[in-house]
């Protein structure tokens, strides 16, 4: 089975500029641009919302804990191409976003009038486009909310434990998550090898075709 892996977009970003690409490019050049179907609604925000016009590509642009412990430069070209060809980033401006498409320097987030103008939408795409499709999210609840699954076979969901405690800011254990996913291609099959620093699985629940994967460790590193 195919499966997709659904990540986060985030508020810190990097201010780079490689001069290669404006925004004007990114309604024009196809290769910068995957969900082009967006656009009339990209352009309808982006007469309220201000942006910088030099682009970057998405795993450039963003910082934060996710995308910095996810550390995408660094890894091997083979398991970029992997990622690239099947991450979804989830994004408050441009709703859906590859990883290789170029976005500008724009620090919107998630609000309550973002999430209304984007529901209807993304909720009719990711419709089709998780069908019959593993899903690894490593959303939050307000984003994946936005998402429709349930035309997909499984979604995947991970939940992280410093001892006994829950980790709520998950995003860097999240990203090591996603690292072991991606540079090993694992499957839905394979989830109990999953391990990082000393955090392993617990545990993996299942009701229906929700899975809930639960890591635990003891802290020592993150």
């Amino acid at each position: 089975m195919m499966q997709v892996y659904l990540l986060p977009s985030s508020k810190k970003q990097s201010r780079m500029v490689l001069g290669k690409y404006t925004l004007k490019d990114f309604f024009t050049e196809e290769s910068i641009n995957r969900f082009r179907e967006l656009d009339d609604k990209r352009i309808e925000l982006l007469k309220v919302i201000s942006c910088q016009e030099e682009l970057l590509p998405v795993w450039r642009r963003y910082a934060g804990p996710f995308w910095n412990s996810l550390e995408f430069w660094v890894l091997p070209p083979k398991v970029q191409n992997h990622l690239a060809e099947n991450s979804v980033v989830i994004s408050p401006v441009f709703g859906l976003l590859s990883l290789n498409d170029w976005i500008p320097y724009c620090q919107a987030q998630w609000s309550k009038e973002l999430r209304s103008f984007w529901r209807e939408t993304l909720k009719g795409i990711s419709r089709e486009l998780l069908k019959d499709k593993v899903v690894f999210s490593f959303l939050g609840k307000e984003e994946l909310s936005l998402i429709d699954t349930s035309s997909c076979q499984k979604l995947i969901t991970f939940e992280f434990y410093k001892r006994e405690r829950r980790v709520y800011r998950d995003q860097p254990h999240k990203a090591y998550t996603l690292r072991y996913i991606a540079e090993r291609q694992l499957g839905y099959e394979h989830l109990t090898v999953i391990n990082f620093y000393d955090y392993k699985v617990e545990s993996i629940r299942e009701e229906g075709k929700r899975v809930r994967v639960v890591l635990k460790g003891q802290g020592a590193y993150i």
